[in-house]
Formats: structure tokens, sequence, C-alpha cells
């Protein structure tokens, strides 16, 4: 099973930005200092309700 984001207007993220998450498989973020992967796992966080404190 997969589960696509589309993230846009969250903190830093200003532009859409598309994410899939696999259950099956390993689930890898990576990037350069200050690219996002944070935020992108506190949107993921707010919309599944765990942190309401975000934004």
């Amino acid at each position: 099973m997969e589960y696509n984001f589309k993230i846009s207007l969250f903190k830093s993220i200003a532009e859409e930005q598309e994410l899939t998450l696999y259950t099956n498989k390993l689930n890898i973020i990576f990037g350069e200092n200050s690219s996002g992967k944070t935020v992108l796992l506190d949107a993921i966080k707010w919309v599944l309700g765990e942190d309401n404190n975000l934004y």
C-alpha cells in the first residue's frame, strides 16, 4: 500500500511538494541541510492529528 501526500503553504513550503510513502518498503527522505525534510514530516504529523500546534 502507498500513501501519497501533496503539501503546500505549510511553514517554509511555498510550492506544492509531492511525497509517496510505502507501507511495505523502506522509506528514506534525504536532502541537503535546510532543504525541508523535517517540515515534510511535520506536515504529515499535522494532517494525521499527531501535533496540532505546528501551524
